[in-house]
């Protein structure tokens, strides 16, 4: 039995017969038009391009996948094996609804991880760590399950904008249940603790329009109306974010790692 049998035998993908409780299928459009929101378009694109070397015909897992928007994404581009696991059986349920046929999913804690060590070439986390309640415990988990040199893309909520008001920054904790933000530097400690060592930083909506466009979506939470604007923010704030963004800060930071050694 190869190394990812063994991982399938954990995982499971739903066939076509499969029912699911009637709100999934109401979440189907949810999924759907996830690809429309303009922050989560930026950070896709960001990511996507930190990866495309490094998961061509592997094996890559997504960590706290959600929905499987990524993960359906990644395994078609990059015409590689992906596994997705989340904490949440819900957004689990949906990923099986809308996964494709090269993604496994699977019900389990980052925290913990239920994976032999050294199997994965690629590993993703978007916007996932500043969620969790032990940070550096999952960083630990993504170093042991990837093999020597993997590659680590990770994105988090930074907010370091020197624009950023305190109420928009208690909006975005509240609503999104976020438990803290970070800095390049405090990121950089503690994934050298996990054994990781940074190649690529970038931090993004760090512009004067982007700010703005974002900080309106975060206090209006009119989805629907940011979702038809969609080409037009997304424009917007990429092209803001080339001419007119700072390198130093921004909402959000994406960085692309490499694992050096086992974690301390």
């Amino acid at each position: 039995m190869t190394i990812w049998n063994k991982i399938q035998g954990k995982v499971s993908r739903s066939s076509p017969a499969t029912r699911y409780p009637r709100r999934i299928y109401k979440l189907a459009l949810v999924r759907k038009t996830h690809g429309l929101s303009f922050p989560k378009a930026m950070e896709a694109r960001i990511l996507s391009s930190f990866l495309a070397d490094s998961v061509k015909g592997k094996r890559m897992l997504d960590v706290a996948c959600g929905f499987g928007e990524y993960t359906v994404q990644i395994s078609k581009a990059g015409h590689c094996q992906v596994c997705g696991m989340d904490i949440s059986e819900g957004a689990i349920k949906m990923a099986h609804y809308c996964g494709g046929a090269r993604c496994y999913f699977l019900l389990a804690d980052a925290a913990n991880m239920p994976f032999q060590s050294n199997i994965f070439d690629a590993v993703l986390c978007a916007c996932s760590l500043e969620h969790f309640a032990n940070d550096e415990a999952a960083l630990e988990e993504m170093s042991r399950v990837l093999k020597k040199d993997g590659t680590l893309a990770l994105s988090v909520d930074s907010f370091s904008y020197q624009g950023v008001t305190q109420h928009i920054k208690e909006t975005h904790t509240r609503r999104f249940s976020v438990v803290r933000y970070y800095s390049f530097v405090s990121l950089k400690e503690k994934l050298q603790r996990a054994g990781f060592e940074i190649e690529k930083q970038k931090y993004f909506f760090n512009s004067p329009i982007s700010s703005f466009l974002l900080c309106q979506y975060i206090k209006t939470g009119k989805v629907l109306l940011f979702r038809l604007l969609y080409p037009l923010l997304y424009t917007f704030s990429v092209l803001s974010d080339r001419w007119l963004g700072r390198k130093k800060e921004g909402y959000f930071l994406a960085v692309k790692a490499k694992k050096i050694s086992n974690r301390l």
